[in-house]
């Protein structure tokens, strides 16, 4: 369809926010997308408009041939569309959303291309990415119940050992995190479908424009819930798989739940349910990432996100036998080793983390969290604003690498990685602001910066 010819509208559903009241974040496909001043005003004015109309405006704004924008503009819409985020529909379909709100456009001295920076979680090669106002994802602890007793375990989650969260305190936090225009909420537990009210918090999220990811091990999912998920387009479910053979799997999540798991994930899969396949990293099913990519080629797995073992929780006990090697947690820094991020699946290796930087965890009760596995709470979001907690010194230096113990406060890598995850880090030392002992690229860095200087 030729575009001249076009009128562009933002799919429905799509979740996005202002960011400075110049940019623009959109969550979409499992990742955010931050548009600079002039791509967010091309997307702003996507709401029904002609690719002539979006370049008058933009005209008004900048000094630069008529030619040259509907070039650049032309090409930007291409990417959005690509990306998932605009339809394109034949001009005499055009339903205008609004008559071009009062939005002045951006004034430049030279005109900036339209850029998408995307930004994917799990990669460390983003280090421009900035630091949203608010986070763009929440990690929300359902419930602390739990079906399973798994040896990897960050909890000590067991069915019967927490008192059900009240939905009406919960609907309170789910407005604190609405007004924060959070993108995206990651429903966690425990198993959150032990709570029995799971679906009025997931519709009163979606109501309020934010996607929905639930993290279960999914042997709670039976016929009735399925056809409630299938009700909900566009939740995502993250289900937990250790191995793709029985004896790995239920090393660490007990006897006879491979097979279920495996089950689950093919009714899920024959349902179109959007998947992604959480995969906990640890010394005994080590091997077992090599394999992962080919044994779920067969399912409907948009993502496999890799998370490492850190000896907290139920974990503690096991970590003898559980702990990476200094040799395993090396392999799993090196680039492209497990396959390119996007085939599908899709390998996200997560050995760098993003708390604090976009991402937080807050419980049931509004209690404010750096990270699940740091169990200190940073403030309540009941008391006091998400925006006030999460620029808070206390808050902020958790992600400054310059204030962190060798190696991390010497290493070029630092402002990517942030000095890695802050919860392993104090797992291995009781100290939440040491250097990453495991890190062997950044011992060596530091010793080179140290060569260099004398």
């Amino acid at each position: 369809m030729s575009q001249d010819k076009s009128v562009f509208k933002r799919k429905d559903g799509l979740s996005w926010r202002w960011e400075n009241d110049q940019e623009i974040i959109i969550y979409r496909g499992g990742k955010f997308i931050w548009l600079n001043p002039v791509a967010a005003f091309i997307f702003y004015y996507c709401q029904g408009s002609s690719c002539a109309q979006i370049v008058e405006l933009l005209g008004r704004g900048y000094r630069i041939s008529e030619k040259l924008l509907l070039k650049h503009t032309r090409r930007f819409l291409s990417r959005l569309i690509e990306e998932g985020i605009v339809v394109e529909s034949p001009e005499d379909k055009r339903v205008l959303m609004d008559e071009f709100p009062n939005r002045a456009a951006p004034r430049y001295k030279e005109f900036i291309p339209p850029q998408i920076a995307e930004f994917r979680i799990g990669s460390s090669l983003q280090y421009s990415f900035k630091r949203p106002s608010t986070p763009l994802r929440v990690f929300f602890t359902l419930t602390q119940k739990c079906n399973l007793s798994c040896k990897s375990c960050y909890n000590d989650a067991l069915e019967d050992a927490f008192p059900e969260a009240d939905l009406g305190n919960i609907m309170k936090v789910i407005d604190r995190i609405k007004e924060a225009k959070v993108l995206e909420v990651i429903i966690t537990g425990g198993e959150p479908f032990l709570y029995p009210e799971i679906f009025k918090v997931i519709d009163y999220l979606m109501a309020g424009g934010i996607g929905v990811r639930i993290n279960t091990n999914g042997l709670l999912l039976d016929e009735r819930l399925i056809a409630e998920l299938k009700k909900r387009k566009g939740v995502t479910l993250t289900l937990g798989l250790d191995g793709t053979t029985q004896k790995a799997h239920d090393s660490i999540r007990g006897e006879g739940n491979f097979r279920k798991a495996v089950d689950i994930l093919k009714r899920l899969s024959r349902e179109g349910i959007n998947l992604y396949v959480n995969f906990t990293a640890t010394h005994d099913n080590f091997l077992e990432l090599f394999k992962l990519r080919r044994f779920l080629r067969g399912f409907n797995v948009s993502q496999i996100i890799v998370n490492i073992f850190i000896r907290s929780g139920r974990g503690y006990a096991h970590r003898n036998t559980l702990e990476l090697s200094k040799v395993e947690y090396a392999l799993l820094n090196l680039p492209g080793l497990f396959g390119p991020v996007n085939v599908r699946p899709g390998m996200v290796i997560t050995t760098s983390c993003y708390a604090g930087y976009i991402e937080a965890n807050i419980d049931y009760s509004g209690s404010f969290f750096f990270c699940e596995l740091l169990k200190h709470p940073l403030g309540n979001i009941l008391e006091r604003d998400i925006r006030d907690i999460w620029n808070a010194q206390e808050f902020t230096n958790l992600i400054d690498a310059d204030k962190f113990g060798f190696p991390c406060n010497r290493c070029f890598f630092r402002k990517g990685c942030r000095g890695s995850c802050r919860a392993e880090v104090f797992s291995a030392t009781a100290d939440i602001y040491a250097g990453n002992p495991y890190c062997l690229r950044g011992k060596l860095m530091a010793k080179l910066s140290e060569a260099l200087i004398h």
